[in-house]
This record gives C-alpha cells, structure tokens and sequence, in this order.
C-alpha cells in the first residue's frame, strides 16, 4: 500500500508539473520528529500500542504478536513533525482508518512552516476518509516544521501519515520510524533564535485553543440539562488539559496558561521531581462520579486513576510502588476487561514505567 501512495502520489504531482521528482516520506526519515496532542496520552508515556508513531510505520507496528499500526486519537488532536535540517515538501498524504470499529477522521488542515521563518503555508480543510492528498501549489522548500489539525466528532483513527519530498540530501534514505520530541515546545539543537521564537509563538497559539476548548466545556458542564452530558463536558475538560500540560510542558513562563486552566477546574501545576508542568485529574473523577457506567468511563479510569498522562509523581520503583501499580492495572482490566487498553494493561502489570 505504501509504494501505491508514493506512485499515486507522484502521478498527481506530475500532472501538475513537468516532471516528478523521486518522493520519499520524510516523516520516515532519521532526521524527523514527532509530537502528538493525543487523547491517550503524549506519545512520551510510553504507550506502545495506540500512540501517534503509528501513523508513521509503513504500515506494520509489531507488538506481542499483534500488528498494531493505526493511531487512535480523539476530536481535534493535531500532530507536529519537525525535521533537524531543512526539507521540501511536495505535499501530505493521510489515509484514513482501515478498522471496521474505528472511523476516520472528518477532516483535516495542513501547516507547513518554512525555515527561516517565513508565510506558513496553510491547507484548506480536506476531507480525512480513505487515502487523502494535499499537494500545495508549488514544493516548500526550507521546512523545519509540519502540522496537522485533525477534526472529527467522534474518536477516529488514521492507518498512515506520509510527508512526501525529494530526497534531502545527505541523509540515510532508509525507512525508521520517527523519534519522539518531548514536547513541541522544545527546541532542537539546530535551531536559531527565530526558529526558537516562532516555536513558542506556536505553542501558544497551540495553548490559546485548548483553553477556549476548556471554556467550552466548562460552559457546558455548568448548563447542562443531565448529568451525562455534564459528565462529558468534564471529560473534555481534563483531556484539554492533558494537552495544554503536553505542550508547555517544561516552559514555566508560560504559567498564565496553568492558572487559567485551573481556575476553570482542572488543576495544571509545576511538578518539581520532572521540572515540568502536571495536570491533576478533576475531570475525569467527575466523569465516573457523574456517569461511572458511561461510554468513556474506561478512558476516564485509565487516564485519571492508572498512572497514565502528564501526571506528577516521584516514581521510585519499590516493592510497595509495584504492588500498587500491580493492584491498579488489576482493578482496571476486572472493571473494564473488553477496553482498548485491555492489552496495554495486561502487558504493564506489576512493570516498572520508563
């Protein structure tokens, strides 16, 4: 399926020009790397079934015996791929998911920012179902940085990302996949002080959005007419958090960001032990107080009493420590035993976190 989209891609990208260069996935390549704004956690939590790498694999994730290579996300996650020197890109191709109880996303845009920073190119909304392509008008040359905005109404998936471009030269051709950015706030060792400073104009722009998501849900948490759909809207609440936590994560002049999640109920605080920000899980206790049999409850349980997401804590690896985490895993998989992170569970049983 892969050598189909890149053939299929560099059709459509011929038509448009007089020749076609030969395309390869930069997403793939050594010098890229990947963050996430993801419902099941950051990507750096060690999630080694459902996280974003998925969408970066060529289409085969083995874990256990399992081909686990679709990432599964929630209503307006976005991802950010970063390179360590400058790229062209010719243009993105997303397919869409491929699991019968997983859709696809309803949409998505497309961010590309040059490097030095210069007018990011921005993509009309595109249509997230099946293999879906946007080629800008012309290759970006000199990009550090791609973004995409996923928009979707309910929970989706997508089977591949690929960001296709010549070969950049000088670089390993040989397909890996991504490594991790901490955050995509960090800067890379390469990077100038535009560079560092367009960054962090990004993520606040990226922060503004979830506390207006926050807001939002607040709003409807306090006007809601049953305790469903007030359960819910604290449930979006706390996940727009994680993600706020995510994205600044080790920036502590961004506190205004922390305050104001918390004031609207969710708790985003300075964690010394990691020197980065934490959120508490407020939202998700009342989502299993408001509604303990809903469809997001094992999400809820999973995110708010198993240590999963941008949580604070001085993990020390005790006997004591792995009892507990033994005993929380157990009680997750005895309540929610049909869940997604059924199998993540059962595989982080009494071992230690990375």
């Amino acid at each position: 399926m892969r050598m189909l989209v890149l053939l299929a891609f560099a059709a459509v990208s011929c038509a448009a020009q007089d020749s076609a260069p030969p395309l390869v996935n930069l997403g793939r390549l050594s010098i890229a790397r990947l963050s996430a704004g993801d419902c099941d956690g950051s990507p750096d939590s060690g999630n080694r079934f459902y996280g974003s790498a998925n969408a970066f694999d060529g289409g085969r994730h083995m874990v256990d015996g399992f081909n686990c290579s679709t990432w599964y996300s929630c209503p307006e996650s976005f991802v950010v791929v970063r390179f360590t020197q400058p790229v062209t890109v010719t243009g993105i191709v997303v397919e869409g998911s491929s699991v019968a109880s997983m859709p696809s996303p309803d949409s998505f845009t497309v961010h590309i920012r040059p490097a030095p920073p210069g007018a990011i190119v921005v993509s009309p909304a595109i249509g997230g179902a099946g293999l879906a392509i946007y080629a800008p008008p012309r290759p970006v040359e000199d990009v550090r940085e791609v973004v995409l905005f996923f928009q979707s109404k309910l929970r989706f998936g997508v089977d591949e990302i690929e960001i296709l471009g010549p070969p950049p030269a000088g670089v390993d051709l040989s397909p890996v996949n991504p490594l991790r950015d901490p955050a995509p706030a960090r800067r890379a060792p390469g990077d100038t002080a535009a560079e560092g400073a367009a960054r962090k104009a990004l993520i606040r722009t990226l922060a503004g959005m979830e506390i207006a998501k926050m807001r939002a849900a607040r709003a409807a948490a306090d006007r809601a007419p049953d305790s469903a759909r007030q359960a819910s809207a604290w449930f979006e609440m706390n996940r727009a958090a994680d993600r706020l936590s995510d994205l600044i994560v080790g920036e502590r002049d961004l506190r205004s960001f922390a305050e104001q999640a918390t004031a609207l109920g969710v708790t985003v605080e300075w964690c010394e032990p990691g020197g980065e920000w934490s959120t508490r899980t407020q939202g998700y206790e009342k989502y299993l107080q408001l509604w303990p049999n809903g469809p997001q409850a094992d999400e809820a349980w999973w995110m708010g009493r198993v240590p999963n997401g941008p949580r604070c804590g001085d993990y020390e690896g005790t006997p004591e420590e792995d009892a507990e985490l033994d005993r929380q895993y157990s009680e997750f998989l005895k309540r929610f035993p049909t869940s997604m992170h059924a199998l993540e569970a059962e595989q982080r049983k009494a071992v230690k976190p990375k």
